[in-house]
């Protein structure tokens, strides 16, 4: 290779970029040290043209990656020589780096980490939405091999946030992601950084509370209690119970929550396993927590740091209590959350014996004026073995409850603000959910009636009501689990008059969630008791016709479902017994071929949607367009939430299933009563929802059917001037 002329080289693969990728696509590792000193690779030292977008384009790219496994360190080497900054940023050659850098061993890794964190290759990165994958990896390794030094300082360079003027606040005051990383969870830094060593976790606590500063200082001011103001990322959190989460994560939010409490991790081990070593454990509290911004979440913080060396902490402990009862403008900020009476239960003994009783006796004289504070209870609950009878009785008259002698302190905002409503089925009914499907349904006929559900609830738990949506949560997660049972049942969740139509609602949601959930479990559904079910439900409707109108919540604590969403729920359900994918053979379907028609022709005429629906002053479904204003959701939209809608959507898979009957060189695959009723339903249609559907899958019919759909095509895309919004919908489904 030494022989080899250089210039030579660059106008042969300079012809044409083909040229180019096919040389380095056929170099290998030999020619790594030629092509470096001869500057064969320089190009990846220069600025992007465009640094606000890349592509894969350079073929000296690809070849160092390839090179990233055979010859790692000469690549390592190589890639420390490359500056990297704003200056001459490239996306495609950071991309690039970072994908061989997760290739890398521990050791190479090791040496490229502290480049990556000096030249801030996360934050350079961010604009393109970076997932963080390739950090996943390189932490996985370094963890692998206990490289606790390396692991950390990877770990500053991903963590590295957003200063208070890149984040982007919304008009409704949140803020953008305050890392970097698009989905910082997905790299598991949170997971890997608990587990570094003794050497390493003080360091790993520098790292995590500066990084927590960063985001709390990103808030804005807020009150005249604390310095700094928050975005809400840690208002629900109980550091006493806080951990790091291994659920699914929704937001920004879930990041920092685990990283407070990786920081809470660390400081644990810094300071509540060395309570004897007071000068170890002052050192640390003044290097990593005290330096903390002041602000809600902080202090909150601060009290459960202080709790876990009582006796060191005394005098913070002792100004903490009484600053909570200074004023009534100081109670709601100090005292709001679970931490103050965590700290108050774990912590109040350390007072002596005067300073105790001066607190209570400023805690009445705060409280007994506010009747109706939340807080106060709390308060005396925390501490209610250091009261005596006397202002036990005074407390329970006060707020007309008693003394809990097992109080839990909890988040006040993630309780009783922030916190999601649950329903519940009854208590200690397991046995019940346990019996045959028969019994379970004679219960919700009589036992578990709504009426009956409220009255049994009573309104104990506002935020875990027991009420017919948990009953119907728990029977829907019943049939994945039992569906063969269940829909050999199934004609016994149709009842007009003894069964509330949530649970017949219900039985079908729980059907199809299985359904699209579980392609293996399909096969277990009895199909022969679903078309039964929905062919009594036609019977019905042809005894006396069943109520659309909407069902309002004012009953019972609950958004419970009507007539409408049974029919619905009944669509979806012939919808997945027509799918392909759903493994119900073509002789069952030709046996069962009239019934099944016979409930999508009933469905068909379901009124939902109506015209009605499609007003603007009327409209069942809005959705929001840009700068706030409500407008009617698009026809897609209306129809696929219809009961109607869905019903069309089984029809069009109705006519694919029984079009294969037909012979192929057939000039007709549609049999006559599928195109009446296809002509009768759009004789009489009035919703842009449904003609959007009659354009979306207009294909499917016209080619079955060519002559006989070309006649309805005048129809379809009406030229009647007072249908134009109708004309507009299917030509908007066609084109879709």
């Amino acid at each position: 290779m030494a022989t080899l002329d250089p210039k030579k080289i660059q106008e042969l693969i300079g012809v044409n970029f083909d040229a180019r990728r096919y040389f380095y696509a056929k170099v290998d590792e030999r020619w790594f040290d030629w092509l470096v000193s001869n500057g064969f690779l320089d190009v990846v030292k220069q600025k992007a043209e465009d640094p606000t977008r890349y592509s894969y384009q350079t073929p000296e790219l690809d070849y160092l990656s390839n090179m990233a496994e055979k010859i790692p360190e000469k690549v390592v080497s190589f890639i420390l020589t490359v500056p990297i900054s704003q200056e001459n940023f490239n996306p495609e050659v950071v991309d690039r780096f970072l994908w061989s850098a997760s290739k890398l061993s521990a050791v190479h890794l090791a040496r490229l980490v502290p480049k990556i964190r000096n030249e801030q290759w996360v934050r350079l990165m961010a604009p393109f939405n970076r997932w963080g994958f390739e950090y996943q990896k390189m932490l996985e390794t370094l963890s692998e091999v206990k490289d606790h030094e390396a692991l950390v300082t990877l770990a500053e360079a991903i963590l590295i946030g957003r200063s208070s003027d890149e984040i982007k606040r919304s008009p409704y005051g949140g803020t953008s992601n305050p890392f970097f990383v698009s989905d910082l969870h997905q790299t598991e830094v949170f997971n890997k950084l608990i587990e570094v060593d003794d050497a390493h976790f003080e360091q790993a606590l520098q790292v995590t509370s500066a990084a927590l500063a960063k985001v709390i200082l990103t808030g804005e001011k807020e009150d005249d209690v604390f310095e700094i103001g928050e975005m809400f990322h840690l208002f629900d959190v109980d550091f006493f119970t806080l951990e790091v989460g291994t659920g699914r994560f929704n937001s920004e939010r879930d990041d920092v929550r685990d990283l407070a409490a990786v920081v809470k991790v660390f400081a644990r081990r810094a300071i509540g396993n060395k309570c004897d070593d007071v000068k170890s454990v002052q050192d640390i509290y003044k290097k990593y927590i005290d330096t903390l911004p002041d602000s809600r979440s902080m202090w909150r913080f601060r009290l459960y740091v202080w709790s876990l060396c009582p006796e060191v902490f005394k005098t913070e402990l002792e100004a903490a209590f009484f600053r909570g009862v200074e004023s009534r403008e100081m109670l709601w900020p100090v005292t709001g959350g679970a931490e103050y009476d965590h700290a108050l239960k774990k912590c109040f003994s350390v007072l002596s014996d005067i300073d105790q009783k001066a607190f209570i006796a400023r805690a009445f004289e705060i409280l007994e004026v506010q009747e109706e504070h939340p807080y106060g209870y709390g308060i005396f609950a925390s501490i209610q073995e250091f009261l005596n009878e006397e202002e036990k009785k005074r407390v329970e008259a006060l707020y007309q409850i008693p003394l809990d002698p097992k109080y839990s302190p909890e988040p006040s905002i993630g309780r009783s603000y922030g916190s999601t409503v649950v329903p519940q089925a009854p208590e200690n009914s397991e046995e019940i959910w346990a019996s045959p499907v028969p019994k379970i349904v004679e219960i919700l006929k009589t036992e578990w009636t709504p009426e009956k559900l409220h009255q049994l609830d009573g309104r104990q738990d506002f935020l875990r009501p027991i009420n017919a949506e948990g009953v119907a949560d728990k029977m829907r997660n019943q049939i994945k689990e039992r569906t063969k049972e269940y829909t050999d049942n199934a004609v016994l969740f149709f009842d007009r008059k003894e069964l509330d139509p949530h649970y017949t609602y219900s039985f079908f949601r729980g059907l199809d969630e299985m359904a699209r959930l579980n392609q293996e479990q399909i096969k277990e559904v009895n199909w022969d008791q679903i078309i039964e079910l929905g062919l009594a439900i036609v019977a019905e409707s042809e005894r006396e016709v069943f109520d659309f109108s909407k069902r309002e919540r004012e009953h019972f604590d609950a958004w419970l479902s009507g007539w409408t969403a049974v029919h619905a729920g009944l669509a979806d359900a012939i919808q997945q017994y027509l799918r392909n994918e759903n493994g119900v053979f073509q002789d069952h379907f030709l046996k069962n071929r009239d019934k099944v028609f016979a409930i999508i022709r009933y469905l068909l005429t379901v009124p939902d949607p109506r015209p009605e629906d499609e007003q603007p002053e009327t409209a069942k479904s809005k959705t929001s367009a840009a700068g706030g204003e409500m407008l009617v959701s698009d026809p897609h939209s209306m129809a696929i939430n219809s009961a109607r809608g869905r019903a069309y959507e089984a029809f069009v898979l109705f006519m694919e299933r029984d079009g294969r009957k037909f012979p192929k060189e057939a000039k007709t695959k549609i049999e006559d009563d599928v195109l009446t009723i296809y002509k009768d339903l759009l004789a009489r249609e009035n919703t842009a929802a449904i003609m959007f559907l009659y354009g979306y899958y207009l294909a499917f019919f016209y080619y079955r059917a060519v002559d006989q759909v070309r006649a309805l095509l005048n129809q379809i895309f009406t030229e009647d001037p007072t249908k134009k919004h109708l004309y507009l919908a299917a030509w908007e489904g066609y084109l879709a």
